[in-house]
């Protein structure tokens, strides 16, 4: 198999199957303004580079790992502000290289575009099986009225402070990830999806990211000094736990 990958060929999307929507369903590119170079773009440019995605997807997990360390350890509230605006940064990035692993542009291995893809979304639970499914039908639909994206923000006002602020902290997604969770939990079809593997999936990726939330939050209780305690108490908590460890050490004799 070549390590090209054949992302479109002109043919009518009118001919693709509706039921087998896949990124290797032969449709035509989208309608773009100007010349329309993109059918003389030379084959190397669609070469798959699996050293290239691994050396981008550590370093973007380098640095969250990093950053989230900043965060854990100090209490200078501006490096803490910048710690999460990096953090945020890349999971933006994960998205774009989840991208990649649904389209198969990562790996030739499925299991392992879909395994990175999995773990790209962990950090904004962005399942990369709906990620994927969601995604084929916008390159399918593109252009009529049935086409929605995975991330659908309808994004309005822009130009305004309310409506930027109102954009910007936009967490409608995670309702409609709720209500996966809720209908995964009662057993219950996902709507919109109409494939058993593809439903199967999506369940599974959903459980995953609700375990390890799940996971990580019982970790930080457990480990983690709670954070309304001021500095004072915080240092008396430290010597008295240096006290009574002290106390431990020493042996009795008996005179």
């Amino acid at each position: 198999m070549s390590d090209v990958v054949l992302l479109y060929r002109d043919a009518n999307p009118a001919q693709a199957p509706e039921g087998d929507l896949k990124h290797d369903v032969e449709l035509s590119l989208a309608f773009v303004s100007g010349k329309d170079l993109r059918q003389s773009l030379p084959p190397e440019v669609f070469v798959r580079k699996p050293l290239h995605f691994i050396t981008k997807f550590l370093i973007a997990l380098l640095i969250i790992a990093g950053a989230t360390a900043l965060v854990t350890l100090t209490r200078n509230y501006v490096l803490i502000a910048i710690a999460v605006l990096v953090n945020g940064l890349m999971f933006a990035h994960l998205i774009e290289l989840q991208h990649e692993c649904m389209h198969g542009h990562a790996f030739r291995s499925p299991a392992l575009n879909r395994l990175c893809g999995v773990i790209c979304g962990i950090f904004i639970a962005s399942s990369n099986a709906h990620y994927r499914y969601d995604h084929m039908r916008h390159h399918a639909w593109l252009g009529t009225s049935r086409n929605l994206e995975h991330f659908n923000y309808r994004f309005s006002n822009l130009n305004s402070v309310i409506g930027f602020t109102r954009t910007f902290f936009d967490l409608s997604r995670y309702k409609r990830v709720a209500r996966i969770l809720w209908r995964t939990l009662l057993g219950k079809t996902l709507p919109g999806v109409d494939k058993a593997k593809a439903s199967r999936e999506i369940k599974q990726e959903y459980m995953l990211y609700l375990l390890l939330f799940l996971a990580s939050v019982g970790a930080a209780i457990a480990s983690q000094t709670p954070p309304w305690r001021t500095d004072v108490q915080r240092r008396e908590v430290a010597q008295t736990d240096r006290g009574s460890h002290r106390r431990r050490a020493v042996i009795p004799v008996a005179l």
